[in-house]
Parts: C-alpha cells; structure tokens; sequence
C-alpha cells in the first residue's frame, strides 16, 4: 500500500516540477525518457530471447490460443 501511495505523491511531485520548466526542456526530457525505455525494453527482450522458462510460457499461450479458437478448453497451468 506505501509503494502505491508513493507513486501518487511521486507523480504529483513530478508534475508540478514539470509545469517550472520551459516547453524545450519538457520535450527533451519526454525525448530522453523514451529512449531509455526504449534502451530498457531491448534489454529485456534479448534476456528474454534466451529464456527457456520464457520460450515454454509463450509456447503454452499459442498452444491456450489455438485452442481456444478452436472451441476447446484446456486447463490453466
């Protein structure tokens, strides 16, 4: 329960401190925020590339989807 409420107060925080500064600035800093999203979803996509625990979780999604499809229900994991 803390953690969420820090997220508020943090996103409150972050927003007011946003409205100091200039329109130039607030682009480039949306600009920097995605790129290292960006660098950061990468990462964990190539991690996740050599992730036999990953390859099965998505091996057994197609395999739920498929059956689904067709009309049959498999059981959960």
């Amino acid at each position: 329960m803390d953690v969420s409420m820090m997220a508020f107060k943090n996103a409150e925080k972050e927003k007011a401190r946003k409205k100091t500064m200039s329109k130039q600035k607030r682009m480039w800093m949306t600009s920097f925020t995605r790129w290292i999203v960006r660098q950061q979803c990468a990462e964990v996509r190539n991690v996740l590339k050599g992730s036999p625990a990953y390859a099965e979780l998505v091996a057994a999604q197609e395999e739920r989807r498929a059956a689904k499809k067709a009309g049959v229900s498999l059981p959960a994991i």
